[in-house]
C-alpha cells in the first residue's frame, strides 16, 4: 500500500487536494461521505486525512483494491497518530 500513497504524483494529488477542499466546505469531523464512484479513491483518502466516514463504490475490482488499500493505511496512520490502536 505504501507504493500506492507514494505513486501519488501530480493530477491525483490534485484530485485529492480538491476533495478535501470540498469536504472542508460541505462536511465536519465524523460526517458519512459516500461515493458512487469510487475510482482510485481519492475522496476516500481525504476522508481518511479529515477523519470522515467513507463508503465508496467501485465496480471495477483493481481500482477498488487500490483505494481500499490506499484507505485503510491512511485510516491506520490517522488512528496511530491520535493514540487509536
Amino acid at each position: 500500500a505504501s507504493q500506492i500513497l507514494s505513486g501519488l504524483v501530480g493530477s491525483e494529488m490534485c484530485i485529492r487536494d480538491r476533495s478535501m477542499f470540498q469536504l472542508a466546505i460541505h462536511t465536519k469531523p465524523g460526517d458519512k461521505v459516500l461515493d458512487p464512484f469510487c475510482g482510485m479513491g481519492s475522496m476516500g483518502a481525504a476522508c481518511a486525512i479529515m477523519g470522515r466516514d467513507f463508503v465508496g463504490v467501485e465496480m471495477n475490482k483493481v481500482r477498488k483494491d487500490i483505494a481500499q488499500n490506499a484507505y485503510d493505511e491512511l485510516l491506520l496512520r490517522r488512528n496511530i497518530q491520535n493514540g487509536v490502536s
